[in-house]
């Protein structure tokens, strides 16, 4: 499935698409991908259900931008009605999430913004090692990432006491934003080369039509404003880039998770599942849908025990890290949990472990992907 939604796998004809989809009729990006093959094949109007579906779905899942673009998408097909607009607005305004700026930032604007932004919103398609911004150049647009995995290199600005920073490379994945905008009473350069990793999707605002936007709805710009911390807090950094971005790598290691608890004689809870993604900041934990019953409330914030069984070595690691966000992902008729945990306090020789077992060459881990329906899931 994921393969299809990143493009890497392609499904041309319709009675294809649907037996496949008949294996995940609660994705929203499956069904993303469904509604733009029928708008491609069929016709524009047989892709109205879908994209709806899809949207849906997304904002069930909390994913405010995707249900946007995909919104924009219907209705780029049916005009909506007055009520339509009215209702769209008022389920993302209710989208608000303690881990997300960009979910905010759409969550916090009134109707009338928020049409402003989505007539505006211009959507771009681009392949594997593709350089979106090289540094220096003039920056006139802000990007937002609908989906696929970009690389930005910062480089070394110099700091109000004279001393020069250091490069630092950033992994950017969907809902990040790059694009050096702000203010706008200047000219801006690009402080960092992006260049994406697989096929991504992106929309973006150039920085006059966000202007025009701006003069009108003098609140957009202060919540563009509020996603962006000012040049003295971090010169390239971005407010929402909560857990780090390192380079993740989608291999299935088996793990085991102790969460602890924080109420008194309480034992901690003992989960285990794989991994979906990994690297030496974090991992995404697919738990599957036996934990279904778990309440989120268990699990969020909560320091955590990952015990990895890796998957070429005798022998186990035991990380320790927060749960950084929970997500409750509908398929097949189920509710699949995942976790995202972020690691604290490694050390030297769990850095080596990770980069010498889980994170190996692309052969290595093909190898593994190729082994997961055959082997480790049995």
């Amino acid at each position: 499935m994921q393969r299809i939604v990143d493009g890497n796998v392609i499904i041309n004809t319709v009675e294809e698409f649907e037996k496949v989809l008949n294996l995940f009729p609660d994705d929203p990006r499956m069904l993303r991908a469904y509604g733009d093959l029928l708008a491609d094949k069929e016709s524009k109007e047989a892709a109205i259900e879908p994209y709806r579906r899809a949207s849906k779905l997304y904002i069930e899942n909390g994913q405010s931008l995707q249900a946007i673009v995909t919104k924009i998408l219907e209705w780029s097909i049916v005009k909506p009605t007055h009520s339509d607009g009215r209702l769209f607005h008022a389920a993302i305004s209710a989208c608000r999430s303690q881990e997300s700026p960009l979910q905010n930032f759409f969550a916090q604007m009134a109707y009338p913004e928020m049409v402003a932004i989505m007539l505006r919103l211009v959507r771009v398609r681009l392949p594997a090692h593709y350089v979106v911004l090289e540094a220096n150049e003039v920056s006139n647009e802000i990007y937002f990432i609908v989906s696929g995995t970009l690389s930005e290199t910062s480089y070394p600005v110099t700091d109000e006491s004279g001393t020069a920073t250091n490069p630092s490379k950033a992994i950017l994945l969907e809902n990040d934003i790059f694009g050096n905008i702000l203010p706008f009473e200047k000219e801006n350069v690009s402080r960092s080369d992006v260049e994406t990793l697989t096929r991504v999707e992106l929309v973006k605002l150039s920085k006059p039509v966000l202007m025009s936007v701006c003069k009108k709805f003098p609140k957009v710009e202060l919540l563009v404003s509020s996603l962006h911390r000012s040049p003295a807090q971090a010169a390239v950094e971005r407010s929402w880039q909560r857990v780090r971005r390192t380079e993740r790598y989608e291999i299935p290691i088996k793990i085991n998770l102790k969460i602890l608890r924080t109420e008194e004689n309480k034992p901690p809870l003992i989960l285990e599942g794989f991994t979906k993604d990994i690297s030496q900041g974090g991992a995404c934990i697919d738990l599957g849908a036996k934990y279904w019953a778990v309440p989120t409330s268990e699990l969020e914030e909560r320091l955590v025990e990952v015990e990895i069984h890796l998957p070429n070595a005798d022998t186990t690691m035991v990380l320790k890290g927060d749960v950084a966000w929970t997500r409750e992902i509908p398929q097949a008729g189920k509710t699949i949990l995942e976790l995202g945990i972020e690691f604290i306090n490694l050390t030297k020789a769990d850095l080596d472990l990770l980069n010498q077992y889980c994170l190996g060459a692309d052969g290595e881990q093909n190898l593994m992907w190729s082994l997961w329906e055959s082997f480790v899931k049995k």
